[in-house]
């Protein structure tokens, strides 16, 4: 008998993508963010999750989809993903349900076309509801090694210290 996966579905539009459900910490609705200044396009904010601030991605912007028109949109949600020893946040527009499916039915991404950070994202298709579920890879969805983006997990910010530094002014 061949082994059934379970996936987390979610939806941007009518789009379906999937993610392994093991890799799933907790679904949360859409809150206030607060955005961080000169963050990539893609990082839409950090939020108060139990006491950690989490990075919220926008998985829209992420695999390059066009922004939903103002009036489809809908509130979202935000599924959150442990990658190595943090916890970060996607943006969707809907969470559906999970589904098992049979390893077996799964089909390989035509990947060819894609560029190379894609041809990683992408781990396979099914096929549910008459339409193509994309499964993705969150570890891969979350690194933005071949792009001008900067790998969530390892943003940092280098803190001026204006006590030890000189100024260049001075008074006459």
């Amino acid at each position: 008998m061949a082994l059934a996966k379970t996936h987390l579905v979610v939806t941007l539009g009518s789009h379906l993508f999937g993610f392994p459900i093991e890799s799933v910490d907790s679904v949360l609705r859409m809150d206030a963010l607060t955005p961080i200044p000169l963050a990539p396009d893609a990082i839409l904010g950090i939020i108060n999750m139990r006491g950690s601030i989490l990075p919220v991605v926008s998985l829209r912007k992420r695999l390059g989809l066009p922004e939903e028109t103002e009036q489809n949109s809908e509130p979202k949600a935000i599924v959150c993903f442990h990658v190595g020893d943090e916890l970060c946040g996607l943006c969707v527009d809907r969470v559906e349900k999970s589904y098992s499916f049979q390893e077996s039915d799964r089909q390989p991404c035509p990947v060819s076309f894609l560029k190379p950070e894609g041809q990683e994202c992408v781990t396979g298709t099914y096929a549910i509801k008459g339409k193509i579920l994309i499964i993705l890879s969150i570890e891969h969805v979350l690194t933005f090694q071949n792009s001008s983006l900067p790998n969530v997990h390892e943003v940092s910010y280098e803190i001026w210290d204006y006590r030890s530094s000189s100024s260049s002014l001075s008074r006459d």
